[in-house]
């Protein structure tokens, strides 16, 4: 002969009194719904100073998101123009605009490093 012990689970929130739910309730003193408003973006780009102690006056300026420019696409185009100063086919000079004096010195210290340089397929 068999007996079985069924117990029965009841689940319980971890967020409201169980009291809540004890007997049907109409949600007339239940807190309003809050309505999340839309925000811009937020993001900022603030340049690293790279150690250097800077006037007030000459600090860099944080830049509003919507003016940056895509980041995937510029991204790309530097990593491409990295590699082709690595390989000595373009000119450091060409990319002092794009980054920080401290990044320029070490392009220019590793250009023209690379012998030889692979094609390159595609970059994730």
């Amino acid at each position: 002969m068999t007996t079985s012990n069924r117990r029965t689970m009841q689940l319980i929130s971890s967020t409201e009194d169980p009291a809540l739910w004890s007997h049907p309730v109409l949600d007339l003193f239940a807190p309003p719904a809050q309505v999340r408003v839309e925000q811009s973006a937020k993001l900022y780009l603030v340049p690293s100073t790279f150690g250097e102690e800077l006037e007030a006056d000459e600090m860099p300026q944080p830049t509003s998101a919507s003016s940056l420019p895509e980041l995937h696409a510029w991204t790309m185009r530097f990593i491409v123009s990295v590699v082709e100063v690595w390989a000595g086919r373009r000119q450091p000079a060409q990319l002092i605009s794009w980054c920080h004096r401290v990044i320029y010195m070490e392009l220019l210290r590793a250009s023209g490093s690379q012998k030889e340089i692979g094609k390159i397929k595609s970059i994730h």
